[in-house]
């Protein structure tokens, strides 16, 4: 990344790692919908599919920090349009899910369904230009790409899962990704939280340095 020669993502404001910390939390109640939804203690599932979406638009807001961080004009600008669509389509998809919810509207638009396509696109194209963005910028910084390839990847395997089974087949199968999706996420934030560290140590002592 382009802030810093020791740490690739030391740089990162703290936003961005409580971005992805909110995130976590967001699929950590997702998982636990799900798992009420398969225990036939929820009916419902459109409260999942709004918390789910919310928390795609955490997300992508943190995603769009990392990227902004890559080394190369290239790299920044890539990884930065598919995160900046993956935000559009999670933040639309959460706005109208919440809508229907409590009840502002009965039936979305179709320009809603539309636009979840940007979603998936962010999701996939999105972290992972983020994820190699960072392999490329230094190898210090594996375990966060690791990390950051893990949320499309599950959803890679989601999308398989629905496809050949369909969207509660088995009706345990979106908890034990959902809670993936939650480790992962809570991870990203973790690792950018701890990486930050010593970059602000060192702000702060070169400030002290020049008073």
């Amino acid at each position: 990344m382009s802030r810093t020669d020791n740490d690739s993502v030391s740089a990162v404001e703290s936003w961005t790692s409580q971005a992805f910390s909110f995130s976590g939390i967001c699929f950590a109640v997702f998982a636990g919908l799900w798992g009420a939804f398969a225990l036939g203690a929820m009916e419902s599932r459109v409260l999942q599919d709004t918390v789910g979406p919310i928390g795609w638009t955490a997300a992508f807001v943190g995603l769009l920090g990392v990227a902004r961080e890559l080394d190369g004009v290239w790299s920044r600008r890539v990884a930065g349009a598919f995160a900046s669509l993956g935000l559009v389509g999670a933040s639309v998809t959460a706005v109208g899910n919440l809508l229907e919810l409590t009840g502002v509207v009965d039936t979305l638009p179709a320009f809603v369904d539309a636009l979840q396509a940007l979603l998936l696109a962010g999701i996939v194209l999105g972290f992972l230009a983020v994820a190699v963005g960072v392999v490329r910028a230094s190898g210090s910084s594996t375990r966060l790409a690791l990390l950051l390839a893990a949320p499309p990847l599950v959803f890679l395997v989601n999308v398989v899962r629905v496809a050949s089974l369909g969207s509660t087949t088995p009706t345990w199968g979106p908890f034990v990704l959902a809670t993936c999706q939650a480790i992962a996420l809570l991870g990203i934030g973790y690792v950018l939280r701890v990486q930050a560290e010593p970059a602000a140590a060192l702000e702060q002592g070169a400030s002290q340095t020049t008073e």
